[in-house]
């Protein structure tokens, strides 16, 4: 009653002002804060110690085909690396993989904070990876990197196509026709996308395409 002002002092260099408020620390560890409320008359102060614990992450994933997908929880990651079977490892949240063959593959997803990891694992069966059937054998993108429009030459028959975020977000969809045909970027930012076509027997390429 008659207070002039509440400060808070959050035991991480934060000064914030207000009756009650929500903070998130950066790191996990023990902090001391304190409140000090003023009135016309004087001020009183108080403070507590508490610990914020280290937060643990929870890794899943999603993939289609082989396009893989971070599904775990975001919150403290540091990174995400991933183990795709094949002896080869990328640190990124979603993104296509290349596999030599077909076969199954044991993809492991790794998600680190600053001071905890967890991992989860699946047996993928990867077929139709390589670009070996008639319809798609000799598909060009260019150019790329790519300002307002990307070309896509070597259609023998109508393809599906979708052009996707990094994070496996479709941005765009239709069909390519035979021939040559051309994908409009204008509206999107710069940056790192993935074009993805299926022909009529479910067999997919996929291109990493950057916008300049």
């Amino acid at each position: 009653t008659g207070l002039d002002s509440i400060v808070w002092y959050l035991g991480d260099g934060t000064q914030v002002t207000g009756f009650a408020l929500t903070h998130n620390y950066a790191t996990p560890g023990t902090y001391t804060v304190c409140v000090y409320a003023y009135n016309p008359c004087g001020w009183d102060s108080a403070c507590n110690t508490f610990f914020i614990p280290c937060e643990t992450p929870i890794a899943a994933f999603t993939h289609f085909g082989d396009y893989f997908t971070y599904a775990g929880t975001s919150a403290g990651i540091d990174s995400v690396v991933w183990h795709y079977g094949d002896g080869t490892q990328r640190n990124c949240s979603s993104s296509p993989h290349y596999y030599a063959t077909s076969g199954i593959y044991h993809v492991c997803v790794f998600a680190y904070t600053n001071c905890a990891v967890d991992s989860v694992c699946s047996d993928i069966y990867i077929t139709g990876t390589l670009v070996t059937t008639p319809n798609l054998a000799n598909i060009d993108v260019f150019p790329n990197p790519a300002k307002d429009k990307l070309t896509v030459s070597g259609i023998v028959e109508a393809t599906n196509y979708r052009l996707l975020s990094v994070a496996g977000v479709s941005l765009q969809e239709g069909v390519f026709q035979k021939g040559e045909n051309s994908v409009d970027l204008k509206g999107y930012a710069p940056g790192v996308y993935v074009l993805e076509m299926t022909d009529g027997y479910g067999i997919r390429y996929t291109a990493m395409v950057v916008k300049e």
